[in-house]
């Protein structure tokens, strides 16, 4: 398993430390996927009810506050499919 992923599993778990109460996948291209939903964390790369889908690049720059996830998301840089308002909920684990 990645050191990236770990990373990102341990920053999830420290932001949402009650599972989530709907799936969340986050698709890095070079790394793989963590996903997240009522069953806990864990590296799988499965259906979820909120897909997010990024480079680790992109995530890196957000996670330092470089770039917005917003500004990402328009300039095609971050992929959201599924309801938009649970992504607002789950970036909360970058800012």
């Amino acid at each position: 398993m990645s050191g990236v992923l770990n990373a990102i599993m341990d920053r999830l778990r420290e932001k949402f430390p009650e599972p989530m109460p709907f799936s969340v996948k986050l698709s890095l291209d070079e790394e793989g996927s963590v996903m997240m939903d009522r069953m806990g964390i864990r590296v799988a790369d499965e259906a979820a009810e909120l897909t997010v889908r990024t480079t680790r690049t992109t995530l890196d720059s957000i996670r330092s506050g470089e770039v917005d996830p917003v500004t990402a998301y328009f300039c095609g840089d971050l992929e959201i499919d599924g309801d938009i308002s649970r992504a607002i909920q789950f970036a909360k684990a970058f800012a």
